[in-house]
């Protein structure tokens, strides 16, 4: 035999490595087998998507609506002006193939108290609107078709009691938390006299959904900022220009089942700078709350006349 070692190697079934020398025999040690571990995926939720519109019917839908408007004089005083109603929304025609629908909007039962004095002109706020929106809250068209005149008592607040538009523009895409749009939106408001010119941008965010007013509502809130100007001249008085920053926001709930607003809340807030011909000038301040909290809807007959 050869007097070199000869060595050969061999696999043991049990994962031994075996070794073996014609001199001295070594022990065999065997390797220790970790058992693979396998981990799991992790699991990513899936974003809820959410489609945002509007699903008016037939019949006639009411508002249990109240605005508080404060006015702030330069002195300090206060003066609020306190607006309650049901707002009238009576559907005229609804065309699901083209995606729009027509509708007048107006006030009933309408009571506005000033300095402990209810304004008796409650036309001069009150006209009735007719509007046609698709269904994501584009207006289309807008007509006064009652011609109501204002009354100097009412003339300057009227852009905050008249019904509001309450209809939000609504994104065409599918949402999840935390999207948001931007709208623009210019109003003009005529008065005996004069006009008054608003000029806002929103910012909409989508905040969610909640369980409230009997379904599960998407909560829709909005940021404004812009400016106001106008002028007015009643009989024998002299000018007056007006002009301010505009902020506020407001939320929204829109039912996901009906496709109906069940809730809005708002808040505006406008310091107001008074200029005349040939007096000081003056600043004044005018905080606006409003909620529209929804009473009932797909209504045949209301019975409510404009201003009832």
């Amino acid at each position: 035999m050869n007097t070199l070692k000869q060595i050969s190697r061999m696999w043991l079934p049990s994962g031994c490595l075996f070794v073996l020398f014609l001199g001295p025999a070594l022990p065999c040690v065997a390797q220790e087998v970790k058992p693979k571990v396998v981990l799991p995926k992790e699991v990513v939720p899936k974003e809820e998507r959410y489609t945002l519109r509007y699903k008016p019917q037939l019949g006639t839908t009411l508002y249990d609506a109240e605005t508080v408007v404060t006015h702030t004089l330069e002195n300090g005083d206060k003066f609020p002006i306190i607006s309650r109603a049901q707002l009238v929304w009576k559907n005229i025609a609804v065309d699901l193939k083209k995606g729009i629908w027509t509708f007048d909007r107006y006030y009933g039962r309408l009571s506005t108290i000033d300095r402990d004095t209810t304004i008796k002109e409650i036309g001069s706020i009150n006209k009735v609107s007719r509007l046609t929106f698709s269904m994501d809250g584009q207006e289309i068209h807008q007509e006064v078709i009652d011609t109501a005149i204002l009354s100097e008592d009412a003339q300057f607040l009227s852009y905050f009691f008249r019904a509001p538009r309450m209809m939000l523009p609504l994104p065409l895409a599918l949402v999840t938390y935390g999207a948001s749009w931007m709208d623009d939106r210019i109003d003009t408001v005529i008065v005996p006299g004069g006009r008054f010119r608003y000029s806002i941008h929103y910012i909409y965010e989508f905040d969610g959904v909640k369980d409230t007013l009997g379904g599960t509502a998407a909560i829709i809130t909005s940021v404004q900022t812009g400016t106001f100007s106008g002028m007015q001249q009643r009989v024998g008085e002299q000018q007056l220009l007006f002009n301010g920053p505009i902020t506020g926001r407001d939320t929204t709930y829109l039912n996901l089942l009906t496709g109906r607003i069940v809730r809005r809340d708002s808040y505006v807030n406008i310091p107001v700078h008074v200029q005349t011909e040939h007096g000081l000038p003056s600043s004044d301040i005018l905080d606006v709350h409003s909620s529209y909290v929804l009473n009932r809807s797909n209504i045949r007959s209301t019975g409510l006349k404009r201003g009832d």
